[in-house]
């Protein structure tokens, strides 16, 4: 069996540095989108892959992972 699982959010975020004794700072709130695919190997084993987009100042952070969970219970 295959799960298909999608989200879509938003996430806020704050910037804090200093460069040359400059401190700078910034914060925002942006766009947060995922998607992923699971499938179960057994009833309580499933593997799963999956794509997340975090867009930041009009620039986008990617990251796929890969995953395998253990459920408890019946």
């Amino acid at each position: 069996n295959f799960v298909v699982q999608d989200w879509v959010g938003i996430f806020s975020w704050k910037n804090e540095f200093e460069i040359n004794q400059v401190s700078v700072s910034d914060d925002g709130v942006d766009l947060a989108l995922g998607v992923s695919l699971e499938y179960l190997l057994t009833d309580n084993l499933s593997a799963r892959i999956e794509w997340e987009r975090f867009n930041h100042n009009r620039e986008g952070v990617n990251i796929i992972g890969a995953g395998m969970t253990f459920y408890f219970g019946g």
